[in-house]
């Protein structure tokens, strides 16, 4: 680090004009780079036949949230969150239909634990062709590469990483069209962002293509955004707005016991309490044109 940035809150009064003036004095010396604070550590996660070793922030500290809501730091793509550990307890029933054999989109990929779980899965026979992982904050798409790098087996030509923001032209080359499933694993924690992640999902796809959404609600709501009665509904109905129909719709009660491994980072979020919260897992499908 080339410098630091201080502050402190130290108060003393000085006189002038008549009253006591209350001035703050920056001297404590306390790093302002704060999301140092977010330690990143090697994980083992597993679910069923996957077994995933990812470094990633096990949660964000105080100082995190601060920099998250004074939009200086974003480390929530440094994380794994509950969507993600329901994606891969749901593999068992996903994989041959929206996985095998396909090209796949990762849209927030955040650690890469989405796309790197579907590369991993035990039965060889059974994975994507080509996984290209994306998101909007270059940070987490290091945490990503390095991520993929912790497994030596998986054939660089087999997947690919890559900046994206939702909602913006896709290259026509590489991107528009060309995949048979996106994916993406708890990224809506801003109700606002449905309509641009939808946009990108759907241009992305080919005809008939699949996209796999897994949600746990979290949306944040605003005056142009108020909340909504029934989130999972909302959901579905923006989805036909931008061009999908819902094909499945799976709760966590809905999945075998059997698929969770225990003794692993995913241990604390169980499928019960996922569906405690209200944990689902959408698969849509792109509306055929007739």
């Amino acid at each position: 680090m080339s410098r630091i940035d201080t502050v402190a809150e130290n108060r003393i009064h000085k006189e002038g004009d008549g009253f006591d003036k209350e001035e703050i004095i920056d001297d404590w010396q306390l790093d302002m780079n704060f999301h140092v604070f977010s330690k990143h550590t090697l994980q083992t996660i597993s679910a069923q036949d996957t077994l995933v070793h990812l470094e990633c922030v096990e949660q964000l500290t105080p100082v995190d949230m601060m920099n998250l809501a004074n939009g200086e730091h974003d480390a929530t793509g440094h994380c794994v969150w509950t969507g993600a550990f329901l994606l891969l307890d749901a593999l068992g029933v996903l994989l041959e239909e929206c996985f095998t054999e396909k090209r796949i989109l990762e849209l927030g990929c955040g650690t890469g634990i989405g796309g790197i779980g579907l590369m991993c899965a035990h039965d060889k026979e059974r994975r994507p062709s080509y996984v290209l992982l994306t998101d909007a904050d270059p940070d987490a798409l290091q945490v990503c590469q390095r991520n993929c790098q912790q497994h030596n087996k998986l054939p660089k030509n087999k997947y690919g990483i890559q900046e994206l923001t939702w909602g913006e032209p896709l290259s026509p080359e590489t991107l528009s069209a060309s995949f048979d499933t996106t994916l993406a694993t708890d990224v809506l924690y801003d109700i606002a962002l449905l309509p641009p992640l939808f946009q990108t999902a759907h241009s992305a796809l080919k005809a008939n293509g699949l996209f796999v959404l897994s949600h746990v609600p979290r949306a944040c709501y605003s005056s142009q955004h108020p909340p909504v009665d029934d989130l999972d509904q909302y959901i579905i109905d923006q989805a036909t707005r931008s061009g999908f129909f819902l094909h499945r719709h799976i709760v966590p009660n809905q999945l075998p016991r059997a698929f969770r491994t225990e003794g692993s980072l995913n241990e604390p979020a169980s499928l019960s309490d996922m569906q405690e919260v209200g944990a689902s897992l959408f698969v849509f499908r792109k509306t055929p044109i007739f």
